[in-house]
């Protein structure tokens, strides 16, 4: 097995290509506009791994490449679970490089996929975002769905 490496994340100052021609609308869509494609979607094609990172607790941002779940430690039967306490992230990422919180996984792909281009990807978002829009999409939800940019930092 390949040992990991560790990558720190870098400054949002040296990160500005992150945001280049971001923030202008594209298009705006009215669910009433929306119809049903003919076309499945499936992933009986497969799909292709392109990166993973684990979060390192730390004082500076940093993430171990390539990342993997933890290592399963099996229980006794029955058990009980403990009422939570501490912290529980809903977002890494928004937490740890909240002016860039792609930019880990941009790293990671740096390391583990360097040459991959993004020609062909028409879009980038998280899992939430990406459930928000199926969501809109099939008409479960009334309210607008909008993905944008949220400039944290003023430009340089």
């Amino acid at each position: 097995m390949e040992a990991s490496r560790q990558t720190r994340v870098k400054p949002a100052n040296r990160l500005n290509w992150l945001t280049k021609n971001a923030g202008k609308s594209i298009a705006t869509i009215d669910s009433g506009q929306l119809q049903a494609s003919t076309t499945p979607v499936s992933s009986s094609a497969g799909f292709e791994l392109l990166c993973t990172y684990n979060w390192v607790s730390t004082a500076v941002p940093t993430i171990f490449v390539p990342g993997g779940p933890p290592q399963w430690t099996p229980v006794t039967l029955p058990i009980t679970l403990r009422k939570d306490s501490g912290k529980h992230f809903i977002d890494q990422n928004a937490f740890r490089a909240p002016a860039y919180p792609f930019e880990p996984m941009f790293a990671a792909l740096d390391v583990m996929k360097p040459s991959f281009e993004f020609g062909g990807v028409d879009i980038v978002t998280n899992r939430n975002s990406l459930r928000k829009l199926l969501n809109f999409a099939s008409g479960f939800v009334p309210e607008s769905f909008r993905i944008e940019h949220k400039r944290v930092h003023p430009p340089l």
